[in-house]
């Protein structure tokens, strides 16, 4: 029976293809969204699966063309495979997200399972299966617009939101660069007092002045920071600063040479430790500015190629609907090289 079958009934088969490539695009598009990287062990699994749409693919094909039985036993191994792989990727999978979209695979290759055996079995109510195919055309068409839009409402929302974040850590740079100039500016005038037989008022209160300026900087940088590791740098920058200014109190009162390298000792330390804050708030905001573009690219890359399918599966409806009415050889190759 199935040798009899006319172009009309071969061309809802294509159907099962675009439906097949669904599952495909589905699991990418959120895959690729939520966990952009998450390890070879994924991508291997993934591989799986396009192996195993392929190879149903070149067996669909087979069967529009040649209504070949053998094709449809290759095609059910497939997609029994597909569910199979899914199953695993399932319990891998750490991510409640993945595990969401796997569950979602499993559900839909049913679906498509059933509609393809409906289409074997059934294939002489072409006006049946028809309308049923062209349902799940529609729905790959839907799903893939809405991948499509949804990664470019993510790619809009990632981007304000780190236009927002580096502001902040641009902030975080400017703040500890004046941490650092305070730190300078009371650091030449202990050297002058140093030198000094007598306290000379004016001078140590432009020292104690350029402190309570770093400790300025200190206070409005404190909210920005959100890492546990910044907060405590900026934690033992304060130590040094208070170890650096009682020591320095000490020579002052009294300029013994044990005093004097306590407080050398004590101005190195806190000397490093600035740098090192400032070392880390310039690499955050670098490395927070490099993932940015990363995620940015990746998102844009699967918007444009959902894009891409979008157009060809909105192209091929049109061309099946012009097929249903004249059943043109020209037609039917057409949307074959379509899917």
């Amino acid at each position: 029976m199935l040798k009899n079958f006319s172009l009309a009934k071969k061309i809802t088969g294509g159907f099962v293809i675009i439906l097949i490539l669904l599952i495909a695009l589905a699991f990418v598009g959120r895959f690729g969204l939520t966990r952009v990287v998450e390890k070879m062990d994924s991508a291997n699994h993934f591989q799986l699966l396009v192996d195993h749409i392929l190879k149903a693919r070149q067996n669909e094909k087979k069967f529009i063309l040649t209504n070949d039985p053998d094709a449809v036993s290759v095609v059910k191994d497939e997609i029994r495979s597909l569910k199979n792989q899914t199953k695993r990727i399932l319990d891998d999978a750490k991510s409640k997200d993945i595990k969401k979209q796997a569950v979602e695979i499993i559900k839909k290759s049913d679906t498509y399972g059933k509609a393809f055996n409906d289409y074997v079995a059934f294939a002489g109510k072409k006006d049946t299966l028809m309308s049923d195919m062209n349902h799940k055309a529609s729905l790959a068409l839907e799903i893939t617009a809405k991948i499509r839009d949804e990664q470019k409402a993510k790619y809009n929302q990632l981007r304000d939101e780190s236009e927002t974040k580096i502001s902040k850590m641009r902030l975080r740079v400017s703040l500890a660069g004046k941490i650092h100039d305070a730190f300078l500016n009371a650091k030449g005038y202990r050297m002058v007092l140093a030198e000094s037989n007598e306290r000379n008022i004016s001078i140590y209160e432009q020292w104690k002045g350029n402190h309570n300026n770093l400790k300025m900087a200190s206070d409005q940088i404190k909210p920005l920071l959100v890492e546990e590791n910044s907060k405590k740098s900026l934690q033992e920058l304060l130590l040094r600063q208070k170890e650096c200014m009682d020591k320095a109190n000490l020579f002052f009162d009294d300029k013994t040479d044990d005093n004097n390298i306590a407080v050398i000792k004590a101005v190195r330390e806190f000397r490093r430790t600035i740098i090192s804050f400032q070392q880390e708030m310039q690499e955050q905001l670098e490395f927070y500015v490099e993932d940015v573009q990363t995620f940015s690219g990746q998102m844009m890359e699967l918007s444009s190629g959902a894009d891409q399918i979008a157009k060809i599966l909105l192209n091929t409806r049109i061309l099946e609907k012009d097929f249903i009415n004249t059943e043109d050889d020209k037609l039917f190759k057409k949307i074959i090289q379509n899917i």
